[in-house]
């Protein structure tokens, strides 16, 4: 497949297991700018070209005039259990990259943009009850508002580059008692209004998605694997109404032994508290839930 022209592509057709359910489990994409490093790598036409031959129409690849000399990865919009079913080919796509001499992390201006399909964002609850989509997406922004500094540690961007790209749309307030405070229906008025740019953390201008666009690029393939996996949190704790969830549990549910451990490391080297709790308002009209039902209900939504 030849690079397209930017966002000319237009043909996306879902990645699901059979156990998944179109209407209920939620489908993600990313977009991975990538740089080549120097003129001993193939240059963007011929990886693009490798890519094709290895991984088929998983991925498009797209010009930005923003990244300079390279392109963007978009995959196919992908279940969260296809994903894990599938690790295997995006940790080959990432070492393809790097072994051909191009960067990401470490490149002028590259992102890693994730996209959540809206399709899963509403509908029918596992109590009866029913989801609305600007509910759903109104925890979401308020989590990543509300965990701003953890968020942007995480990142790995710059204040400028985020401010430039990605930034918040509020500013954290500290209370006396020294914790902080969004006002909710601020963060519900832009989820409504559907107002700004799309340079924000959470881009809201796509009709079929929405984007999370605070995100680096990277390489490596644990870096990559946990940003897929607070995103996939953060979209699933949303779900739940008067939920209290702190950003490590947010970074680790789900998470093998093996891959707390790559947790581990990864908070370590970004400095991140962990302390801070997160205590939703009541959107949706659901009982309470207890710390203990938090892992039960989200096996229940992942079936």
């Amino acid at each position: 497949m030849a690079i397209l022209r930017y966002h000319g592509f237009t043909n996306w057709q879902s990645r699901m297991t059979e156990q998944d359910d179109p209407q209920r489990d939620t489908t993600f994409g990313i977009e991975l700018e990538v740089q080549r490093i120097s003129r001993d790598s193939p240059n963007c036409e011929k990886m693009a070209s490798l890519l094709t031959r290895t991984f088929g129409d998983l991925f498009v690849y797209e010009s930005d005039s923003s990244i300079g000399e390279g392109f963007e990865i978009i995959s196919q919009p992908v279940s969260w259990r296809w994903f894990r079913e599938n690790l295997h080919i995006f940790r080959n796509m990432l070492t393809m990259l790097s072994e051909h001499g191009y960067r990401s992390h470490d490149g002028n201006k590259c992102g890693l943009h994730i996209h959540v399909g809206r399709t899963a964002l509403q509908g029918p609850t596992v109590q009866g009850g029913y989801l609305r989509e600007s509910n759903v997406i109104t925890n979401i922004m308020y989590t990543l508002e509300r965990f701003q500094n953890e968020f942007f540690r995480f990142s790995r961007r710059t204040k400028t580059s985020l401010n430039d790209w990605s930034k918040f749309r509020t500013e954290l307030l500290v209370l006396d008692s020294g914790q902080y405070f969004i006002d909710k229906k601020k963060v519900g008025s832009y989820v409504v209004g559907n107002s700004g740019t799309r340079y924000h953390a959470l881009n809201l201008k796509n009709s079929a998605t929405i984007e999370f666009r605070l995100f680096r690029g990277t390489l490596r393939f644990e870096t990559f694997f946990l940003t897929m996996n607070l995103v996939k949190n953060c979209v699933e704790q949303a779900k739940i109404s008067h939920n209290v969830i702190s950003f490590d549990d947010l970074v680790r549910e789900g998470l093998s032994d093996e891959e707390n451990l790559w947790a581990d490391e990864y908070l370590c080297s970004r400095r991140i508290c962990s302390e801070a709790l997160l205590s939703f308002d009541p959107v949706v009209a659901r009982p309470r839930l207890q710390s203990r039902d938090i892992h039960s209900l989200v096996e229940i939504l992942d079936d």
